[in-house]
């Protein structure tokens, strides 16, 4: 998936839109309250019990990776999402009175993951705590299995404080992967006594 540069966001806001007569500003800010309204009900749908959104373009709100695995779930049902969580670079032409051409380039490649699962599509996030301003990362990945037409979801949650970098999101997918993979292989192995380090 592609850097979150929050241009994409911007846009789809204003598609959606909000069919009054405000105009610059103050139409601006009603988008963005009615979208981000939106992403609360279909939040609240799916089953996303944990989590609020107080900004459309991810920061500043609340979840779980159990919410962010509802979201992928939901989300994997909608084929042209593949072809979009995949893409590693994309190219886009901005049109209007300052014409520009935007490169967007994945910070979701890892050797951590690609070096041996391939991976079907990944979306990276932040969150910013409220409280106490810790920031924390997030990692959605859909994986194939090895030798197999089998998928796997990982989702984990990293705070980001003393050694811990947004890097390491991908380190703990591996983790997670590899003893989702125990399991898989093993059905009838406890991963509970299997160390992670």
């Amino acid at each position: 998936m592609l850097n979150s540069n929050n241009h994409a966001t911007r846009d789809l806001i204003t598609q959606v839109g909000v069919p009054d007569k405000l105009v610059g500003c103050e139409k601006q800010q009603a988008d963005f309250n009615r979208f981000v309204a939106y992403m609360n009900e279909k939040a609240e749908s799916i089953g996303m019990t944990a989590s609020h959104f107080n900004d459309a373009a991810g920061m500043h709100n609340i979840s779980t990776a159990r919410d962010l695995l509802r979201l992928a779930v939901y989300a994997k049902q909608y084929p042209v999402l593949d072809g979009i969580w995949s893409t590693d670079t994309y190219v886009s032409q901005v049109k209007g009175p300052n014409e520009r051409t935007i490169t967007s380039v994945s910070r979701s490649i890892n050797p951590d993951l690609t070096d041996y699962y391939q991976v079907l599509g990944r979306k990276g996030g932040t969150l910013i705590s409220q409280t106490n301003n810790l920031f924390v990362y997030n990692l959605v990945s859909f994986l194939r299995i090895p030798d197999s037409d089998d998928q796997l979801l990982v989702v984990v949650m990293y705070a980001y404080g003393g050694n811990n970098t947004s890097e390491n999101r991908f380190h703990a997918t591996r983790q997670v992967a590899d003893l989702a993979m125990t399991k898989y292989n093993d059905p009838d192995r406890n991963i509970c006594d299997i160390p992670v380090c």
